[in-house]
Protein backbone atom coordinates (compact mmCIF):
# COMPACT_ATOMS: atom_id res chain seq x y z
CA UNK A 1 0.00 0.00 0.00
CA UNK A 2 1.41 3.36 -1.07
CA UNK A 3 -0.79 6.36 -0.21
CA UNK A 4 1.40 8.59 -2.38
CA UNK A 5 1.30 6.38 -5.49
CA UNK A 6 -0.99 8.95 -7.14
CA UNK A 7 -3.67 11.49 -6.30
CA UNK A 8 -6.49 8.97 -6.06
CA UNK A 9 -4.53 6.68 -3.77
CA UNK A 10 -3.91 9.63 -1.45
CA UNK A 11 -7.56 10.69 -1.51
CA UNK A 12 -8.78 7.21 -0.65
CA UNK A 13 -6.15 6.67 2.06
CA UNK A 14 -6.85 10.05 3.67
CA UNK A 15 -10.60 9.44 3.73
CA UNK A 16 -10.03 6.01 5.30
CA UNK A 17 -7.77 7.45 8.02
CA UNK A 18 -10.14 10.32 8.79
CA UNK A 19 -13.20 8.07 8.94
CA UNK A 20 -11.33 5.80 11.36
CA UNK A 21 -10.48 8.89 13.40
CA UNK A 22 -14.22 9.68 13.50
CA UNK A 23 -13.97 13.02 11.74
CA UNK A 24 -17.68 13.03 10.97
CA UNK A 25 -18.46 13.15 14.68
CA UNK A 26 -16.59 16.45 15.04
CA UNK A 27 -17.71 17.95 11.72
CA UNK A 28 -18.89 21.18 13.39
CA UNK A 29 -15.43 21.83 14.85
CA UNK A 30 -13.99 24.79 12.94
CA UNK A 31 -10.31 24.04 13.56
CA UNK A 32 -10.35 20.69 11.83
CA UNK A 33 -7.16 21.49 9.88
CA UNK A 34 -5.03 21.10 13.00
CA UNK A 35 -6.91 17.97 13.99
CA UNK A 36 -6.36 16.12 10.74
CA UNK A 37 -2.68 17.11 10.64
CA UNK A 38 -2.26 15.14 13.87
CA UNK A 39 -4.35 12.22 12.57
CA UNK A 40 -2.22 11.82 9.42
CA UNK A 41 1.00 12.13 11.42
CA UNK A 42 -0.24 9.48 13.82
CA UNK A 43 -1.27 7.19 10.95
CA UNK A 44 2.21 7.30 9.43
CA UNK A 45 4.00 6.79 12.74
CA UNK A 46 1.78 3.81 13.60
CA UNK A 47 2.52 1.98 10.35
CA UNK A 48 -0.70 2.82 8.49
CA UNK A 49 1.05 4.55 5.57
CA UNK A 50 2.98 1.61 4.20
CA UNK A 51 6.72 2.33 4.10
CA UNK A 52 6.23 6.05 4.66
CA UNK A 53 7.24 7.68 7.95
CA UNK A 54 7.13 11.30 9.03
CA UNK A 55 10.50 13.04 9.23
CA UNK A 56 10.89 14.07 12.85
CA UNK A 57 8.26 15.45 15.19
CA UNK A 58 7.89 19.02 13.91
CA UNK A 59 6.84 21.03 10.88
CA UNK A 60 9.82 21.91 8.68
CA UNK A 61 10.90 24.86 6.48
CA UNK A 62 11.70 24.63 2.79
CA UNK A 63 13.19 26.98 0.22
CA UNK A 64 10.99 27.92 -2.74
CA UNK A 65 11.90 29.83 -5.87
CA UNK A 66 8.29 31.09 -6.08
CA UNK A 67 7.42 32.66 -2.71
CA UNK A 68 4.07 34.33 -2.18
CA UNK A 69 3.78 37.93 -3.38
CA UNK A 70 4.98 40.30 -0.68
CA UNK A 71 6.93 37.64 1.18
CA UNK A 72 10.25 38.89 2.55
CA UNK A 73 11.91 35.48 2.32
CA UNK A 74 11.96 32.38 0.14
CA UNK A 75 11.20 30.21 3.16
CA UNK A 76 7.87 28.44 3.66
CA UNK A 77 6.85 25.85 6.24
CA UNK A 78 5.31 22.51 5.33
CA UNK A 79 2.54 20.82 7.35
CA UNK A 80 3.80 17.24 6.98
CA UNK A 81 6.95 15.73 5.51
CA UNK A 82 7.03 12.00 4.77
CA UNK A 83 9.93 9.80 3.68
CA UNK A 84 10.42 6.20 2.67
CA UNK A 85 11.92 3.81 3.51
CA UNK A 86 14.24 5.53 6.04
CA UNK A 87 13.87 9.19 7.08
CA UNK A 88 17.61 9.54 7.63
CA UNK A 89 18.53 8.27 4.14
CA UNK A 90 15.29 8.40 2.15
CA UNK A 91 14.71 7.17 -1.37
CA UNK A 92 11.65 9.42 -1.73
CA UNK A 93 10.25 12.34 0.23
CA UNK A 94 6.87 13.99 -0.12
CA UNK A 95 6.13 17.54 1.03
CA UNK A 96 2.49 17.58 2.10
CA UNK A 97 0.36 20.66 2.66
CA UNK A 98 -3.08 20.58 4.30
CA UNK A 99 -6.08 22.89 4.12
CA UNK A 100 -9.62 23.02 5.49
CA UNK A 101 -11.14 25.23 2.83
CA UNK A 102 -13.79 26.79 5.07
CA UNK A 103 -17.57 26.85 5.37
CA UNK A 104 -18.60 30.07 3.55
CA UNK A 105 -18.44 30.68 -0.19
CA UNK A 106 -16.22 33.77 0.05
CA UNK A 107 -13.73 32.16 2.41
CA UNK A 108 -13.61 28.99 0.33
CA UNK A 109 -13.04 30.91 -2.91
CA UNK A 110 -10.11 32.81 -1.37
CA UNK A 111 -8.68 29.61 0.09
CA UNK A 112 -9.03 27.81 -3.25
CA UNK A 113 -6.94 30.53 -4.89
CA UNK A 114 -4.48 30.25 -2.02
CA UNK A 115 -4.13 26.55 -2.79
CA UNK A 116 -2.84 27.47 -6.23
CA UNK A 117 -0.28 29.88 -4.79
CA UNK A 118 0.83 27.26 -2.27
CA UNK A 119 1.10 24.69 -5.06
CA UNK A 120 3.32 27.06 -7.05
CA UNK A 121 5.61 27.42 -4.04
CA UNK A 122 5.78 23.65 -3.60
CA UNK A 123 6.34 23.10 -7.31
CA UNK A 124 9.33 25.45 -7.16
CA UNK A 125 10.93 23.81 -4.12
CA UNK A 126 14.74 23.78 -4.15
CA UNK A 127 15.98 20.72 -2.18
CA UNK A 128 19.63 21.79 -2.15
CA UNK A 129 18.83 25.20 -0.69
CA UNK A 130 16.40 23.51 1.68
CA UNK A 131 19.25 21.33 2.93
CA UNK A 132 21.32 24.47 3.51
CA UNK A 133 18.38 26.02 5.35
CA UNK A 134 18.22 23.04 7.70
CA UNK A 135 21.94 22.69 8.35
CA UNK A 136 22.65 26.42 8.52
CA UNK A 137 19.32 28.05 9.40
CA UNK A 138 18.81 31.75 8.89
CA UNK A 139 17.34 33.88 11.70
CA UNK A 140 13.85 33.82 10.13
CA UNK A 141 13.80 30.01 10.19
CA UNK A 142 15.71 29.46 13.42
CA UNK A 143 14.09 27.28 16.04
CA UNK A 144 16.70 25.86 18.35
CA UNK A 145 14.36 23.13 19.50
CA UNK A 146 14.44 21.68 15.99
CA UNK A 147 18.18 21.89 15.31
CA UNK A 148 18.78 18.30 16.38
CA UNK A 149 16.22 17.07 13.86
CA UNK A 150 17.57 19.23 11.05
CA UNK A 151 21.11 18.04 11.71
CA UNK A 152 19.94 14.43 11.86
CA UNK A 153 17.81 14.45 8.70
CA UNK A 154 19.20 17.35 6.67
CA UNK A 155 22.04 15.53 4.92
CA UNK A 156 19.65 13.12 3.22
CA UNK A 157 16.91 15.50 2.21
CA UNK A 158 18.27 16.63 -1.17
CA UNK A 159 19.39 13.22 -2.43
CA UNK A 160 15.89 11.74 -2.45
CA UNK A 161 13.34 11.84 -5.25
CA UNK A 162 11.13 14.83 -4.43
CA UNK A 163 7.34 14.72 -4.50
CA UNK A 164 4.72 17.30 -3.51
CA UNK A 165 1.15 16.88 -2.35
CA UNK A 166 -1.87 18.78 -1.10
CA UNK A 167 -4.80 17.46 0.93
CA UNK A 168 -7.92 19.61 1.12
CA UNK A 169 -11.07 19.14 3.20
CA UNK A 170 -14.35 20.61 2.02
CA UNK A 171 -17.45 20.31 4.20
CA UNK A 172 -20.29 19.03 2.03
CA UNK A 173 -22.61 21.83 3.19
CA UNK A 174 -20.48 24.18 1.09
CA UNK A 175 -20.87 22.30 -2.18
CA UNK A 176 -24.26 23.78 -3.12
CA UNK A 177 -22.76 27.29 -3.12
CA UNK A 178 -19.33 26.31 -4.42
CA UNK A 179 -19.16 23.02 -6.34
CA UNK A 180 -15.99 20.94 -6.12
CA UNK A 181 -15.37 21.54 -9.82
CA UNK A 182 -15.19 25.30 -9.21
CA UNK A 183 -12.81 24.83 -6.28
CA UNK A 184 -10.51 22.84 -8.56
CA UNK A 185 -10.72 25.50 -11.28
CA UNK A 186 -9.77 28.30 -8.88
CA UNK A 187 -6.93 26.17 -7.51
CA UNK A 188 -5.55 25.44 -10.97
CA UNK A 189 -6.06 28.97 -12.33
CA UNK A 190 -4.18 30.51 -9.41
CA UNK A 191 -1.29 28.09 -9.90
CA UNK A 192 -1.13 28.87 -13.61
CA UNK A 193 -1.17 32.62 -12.91
CA UNK A 194 1.55 32.39 -10.25
CA UNK A 195 3.84 30.04 -12.15
CA UNK A 196 3.05 31.46 -15.62
CA UNK A 197 2.98 27.87 -16.82
CA UNK A 198 -0.60 27.01 -17.67
CA UNK A 199 0.40 23.74 -19.35
CA UNK A 200 2.06 22.33 -16.22
CA UNK A 201 -1.22 22.07 -14.31
CA UNK A 202 -2.45 19.41 -16.75
CA UNK A 203 0.03 17.00 -15.20
CA UNK A 204 -1.40 17.65 -11.71
CA UNK A 205 -4.65 15.64 -11.52
CA UNK A 206 -6.85 16.38 -8.51
CA UNK A 207 -8.65 13.36 -7.04
CA UNK A 208 -11.70 13.22 -4.80
CA UNK A 209 -12.84 10.84 -2.07
CA UNK A 210 -15.20 11.43 0.83
CA UNK A 211 -16.41 10.76 4.34
CA UNK A 212 -20.02 11.25 5.39
CA UNK A 213 -19.52 14.96 6.08
CA UNK A 214 -16.47 15.95 4.02
CA UNK A 215 -15.13 15.78 0.49
CA UNK A 216 -11.40 15.06 0.40
CA UNK A 217 -9.51 16.57 -2.55
CA UNK A 218 -5.89 15.59 -3.09
CA UNK A 219 -3.03 16.15 -5.45
CA UNK A 220 0.28 14.29 -5.82
CA UNK A 221 2.85 15.51 -8.33
CA UNK A 222 6.52 15.96 -9.10
CA UNK A 223 8.04 19.42 -8.57
CA UNK A 224 10.05 21.32 -11.14
CA UNK A 225 13.26 20.08 -9.50
CA UNK A 226 14.31 16.84 -11.14
CA UNK A 227 17.46 16.00 -9.19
Amino acid sequence: MDPFADSQALADWTATILRAGRIDEIARWRMVEYWFQVELFRAAQSGKAGAWQHIGDFEHPYHTNLPRSGSKTNTKWIDLLFAEPNPESPRRVVWCELKDIGRSQGTAENNAKGLGHDLAALWAIDPKKTKELWLNPMPHSMDRGRLDEWNRFGNGIDGATQMISQIVLCHKSLCAALPLERIQELWQEAFASKSRLSEVIKSFPIAVSETDEFAVLTLVAKPAYDG
